[in-house]
């Protein structure tokens, strides 16, 4: 049995992007850099349906795959290139009025800094559809012109998110920023000031063990930010017993409480959360779920490069 404890602190207003409680299972999703960083290779597929109950409530559902491209040949280069893909619907109720539809590819090139330290760098490209049916909203004064311009739909591009990441086996520190371009929503709004925001994410952990016993710690701290917006910090302790099952509880500031399980059974992981709405919105709705699966295929190490990394002069 493993057990994770999670304190979590978040205020956001205006958000633009998507959000998961268990952000630790889906880094890749957040920071394109992170793409190859393990050796296995990874397929995900998450859905998130937040305050269930309430009419017009976001859901959001994912699929990703990612990892680093195999080297055949010269196995004591250490650097690598890496690829994903991700895809990703974000709306506002199962028909809700504002649906948001995006396809990413992700490259991301590693290198060593010293002995099994690493640093990345990564980026997505992609496009987005935007979708905003104007007829659906419900408004106290009628006659408004934007409102009565019916269903538009439009494709936003280019979508880029670059990010940055060092890492090791024993923590991470990456930075990563979505929508650098500034999208112009005007085909799908209207006039005014309709570009996107830049969103920073800032996130790191690391891991505390001896080495010994099978529990390990792992604190850890997710930033994000917008303009115009407060900043919303996710503070996160995991406790985790042989790197198999996590059990854990969150704190969001303002919001409410979560809790979280994810348990690893040979190649598949999945993972369950549960958030507790203690703001005004808990009226409406109290509840929210998050189901993350994944799917990693490891290949075998290659001998040669076994022996190079035993090697104190090597690390």
């Amino acid at each position: 049995m493993s057990m994770a404890f999670q304190l979590c602190v978040g205020l956001s207003l205006a958000q633009q992007t998507s959000q998961f409680t268990q952000y630790h299972l889906n880094y890749f999703g957040l920071n394109p850099a992170a793409a190859g960083s393990l050796r296995c290779y990874e397929a995900k597929i998450g859905t998130r349906s937040q305050w269930v109950g309430f009419e017009g409530a976001p859901k959001t559902s994912f699929v990703s795959v990612n990892g680093a491209i195999p080297r055949k040949k010269r196995p004591w280069i250490r650097s690598k290139h890496a690829v994903g893909f991700m895809a990703e619907i974000d709306q506002t109720g199962s028909n809700g009025p504002i649906r948001t539809t995006t396809l990413s590819l992700a490259y991301a090139y590693h290198v060593p800094i010293r002995g099994d330290v690493f640093f990345s760098a990564g980026i997505f490209a992609g496009v987005k559809q935007w979708t905003v049916a104007m007829d659906q909203f419900e408004v106290f004064q009628l006659g408004d012109p934007v409102l009565q311009r019916g269903s538009n739909s439009a494709i936003i591009y280019p979508d880029f998110n670059p990010g940055l990441m060092l890492y090791s086996d024993k923590y991470y520190v990456g930075l990563s920023i979505k929508q650098i371009w500034r999208n112009d929503l005007t085909k799908v709004v209207g006039s005014g000031d309709s570009r996107l925001k830049w969103h920073y994410i800032a996130t790191g952990g690391y891991r505390l063990d001896n080495g010994l016993s099978p529990y390990s710690f792992i604190p850890s701290v997710n930033i994000k930010y917008a303009a115009s917006t407060f900043p919303g910090v996710d503070l996160n302790f995991m406790m985790n017993y042989n790197r198999q099952w996590d059990l854990g509880v969150s704190y969001r500031v303002v919001e409410g409480f979560c809790a979280y399980t994810s348990y690893t059974i040979r190649s598949i992981n999945i993972g369950y959360s549960f958030d507790y709405t203690l703001s005004k919105i808990r009226f409406g709705s109290a509840n929210t779920h998050e189901i993350i699966l994944t799917w990693r295929r490891c290949p075998k190490s290659n001998t040669e490069e076994k022996d190079m990394l035993r090697c104190p002069a090597w690390r």
